[in-house]
């Protein structure tokens, strides 16, 4: 059931998973659900969130200028 779930849906984290799991019927606890998914291998690292952080960071900080005259996006 969890496993199928983040098959189907390779964004979604423990979170959201175990919520669908839960709103499904199914009693599991938070924690079971992310064990079941690291040990199937469909977690992604926290490097990997963290490097999305850090690009998001970095765009906007390319547009935190301020427009100083006319077309000047």
């Amino acid at each position: 059931m969890i496993a199928g779930l983040a098959a189907k849906h390779a964004a979604w984290g423990h979170r959201k998973i175990w919520a669908m799991a839960r709103h499904g019927g199914h009693r599991v606890s938070m924690s079971t659900t992310a064990r079941i998914l690291d040990d199937a291998g469909l977690l992604l690292k926290a490097d990997y969130q963290r490097e999305r952080r850090d690009l998001a960071q970095q765009r906007k900080a390319a547009f935190a200028k301020t427009p100083t005259g006319p077309n000047m996006v």
